[in-house]
């Protein structure tokens, strides 16, 4: 199957939200998740540009805490978290980041009426996505990455702006799980008695 194919599906659905997303936002909650959408790719974007051109390849310092981070310009042609997936490891990326992108739009709307909050913290995961998509199509050898922090222990690991907003929304993901169980929990308290109410009421 080849990779257009496997995309073709999602497409039309993918296209249709990403015009809402940039022309005509219907409500706040659009607003709110394009806006930090269309932000973290466009950071993301810019300061890879940035660091693949003006930071040398021995790496630099920022100034601050020298020996947990600096600034190191590497390609990286694994897939998300550093893990390879052969051959294809490029079209895989790409059929995955367009399907997370189009999921995360297809239940925003739904999850901002459970927690306000859901718009932004999808918006971090979506822009994301998207920034590491765009690092795809302009660089087929590999995504751009230059923060290096070294953890405990001496391991380093290098990222990207994408990269840390990927792992801010992934924390954040607890708070929309605590708001979608407490949600939950409402409707079963109050669901047979609003619905009782419905029917006393003729509505």
């Amino acid at each position: 199957m080849s990779m257009l194919s496997a995309l073709a599906p999602a497409i039309p659905r993918w296209r249709q939200s990403l015009q809402t997303l940039i022309v005509a936002p219907r409500d706040t909650a659009t607003t709110a998740f394009g806006g930090v959408a269309l932000l973290v790719a466009l950071g993301d974007t810019l300061t890879k540009q940035i660091a693949m051109n003006l930071v040398p390849a021995s790496g630099a310092t920022l100034g601050f805490l020298p020996d947990r981070i600096r600034l190191l310009p590497v390609m990286n042609d694994q897939a998300a978290f550093g893990i390879g997936l052969g051959t294809y490891t490029w079209e895989i990326n790409v059929i995955v980041t367009v399907a997370t992108i189009a999921l995360i739009m297809g239940v925003c709307r739904d999850l901002a009426a459970v927690d306000p909050w859901a718009p932004r913290i999808l918006g971090l995961l979506s822009g994301a996505a998207l920034g590491n998509l765009i690092s795809l199509t302009l660089s087929p050898g590999g995504v751009p990455d230059f923060i290096a922090i070294t953890l405990m222990g001496g391991r380093e690991i290098i990222m990207n702006l994408a990269d840390m907003a990927a792992y801010l929304g992934i924390a954040l993901i607890g708070r929309l799980v605590w708001s979608i169980l407490k949600a939950m929990k409402e409707a079963k308290k109050y669901g047979p008695q609003a619905r009782r109410g419905r029917l006393m009421g003729g509505g």
